[in-house]
């Protein structure tokens, strides 16, 4: 396989509809979450979520300082509310996968600076991971089929250095790791489907360099505020786009 690389200096949101929620969750729905946690409401927001699903019938379970919604045999993730350093999230509850990490579900938590996400998780919702200043390292279990990054899943995670980017994941929505100022090796082990990236994923991260999939998609516009990248390659064999290109020039 031929890999392309390209040196640039040279080159030059899901709504609810129920009539009985909460005026808190309403809000919750309608703010950024960031906004949220900055005002130090987010707890106050997760745990509405949780006394209205629990009025709804949903199945709810705290343990070990995780909550848990189970549906439909599938369980998630929906506040963490611990303050150890390192967290290895479960695989199952009561024998159901869980298969998604929930809005904000560590948001604003100061502590944890490693987590471990588990390979039956597909899902990873927005804030999930924001604002998360001390995280430094974000593992993934062998056989991940995680396929999702969500918006602003890990935004501000400022001392987060390095991820791996499961050959699973189909896509990383709008600025999932904007403002990891710290961000500056990112590897995407080797797959056969396409990954699609939205703008601003990776806005305002330290990389000098990037080596993507070649077939690799952007979505909407170009990345911004990659002040130090210097060369980004496209690994193996494929027809690279000319606007993958273009949309890596920084301002």
């Amino acid at each position: 396989d031929a890999n392309v690389k390209i040196n640039l200096r040279e080159t030059q949101e899901k709504k609810t509809t129920s009539k009985e929620m909460p005026l808190a969750l309403f809000v919750y729905d309608n703010l950024c979450k960031s906004e949220i946690a900055f005002f130090g409401f987010y707890k106050k927001f997760a745990k509405e979520k949780i006394k209205f699903l629990k009025k709804h019938g949903a199945k709810v379970k705290s343990d070990k300082n995780f909550t848990f919604e189970t549906r439909n045999g599938k369980t998630t993730l929906v506040l963490y509310e611990g303050d150890a350093t390192e967290v290895t999230i479960p695989s199952t509850v009561n024998g159901c996968p869980v298969t998604e990490i929930g809005e904000i579900c560590f948001l604003d938590n100061e502590k944890i600076e490693k987590v471990t996400i588990p390979s039956t998780v597909e899902k990873i919702s927005e804030e999930a991971f924001g604002c998360c200043v001390s995280l430094k390292a974000v593992e993934f279990e062998p056989n991940s089929q995680l396929k999702t990054i969500g918006k602003w899943a890990f935004i501000n995670c400022g001392k987060l250095s390095a991820i791996t980017i499961p050959k699973s994941v189909e896509e990383i929505e709008f600025s999932a790791f904007s403002d990891c100022s710290q961000l500056r090796d990112i590897a995407f082990e080797k797959r056969e489907k396409p990954i699609f990236i939205e703008s601003n994923a990776f806005s305002s991260c330290s990389f000098s360099n990037i080596d993507f999939p070649h077939n690799v998609e952007f979505r909407e516009v170009k990345f911004m505020r990659l002040r130090d990248l210097k060369t980004l390659t496209f690994i193996g064999s494929g027809e690279i786009k000319k606007e993958n290109i273009l949309k890596f020039f920084p301002d």
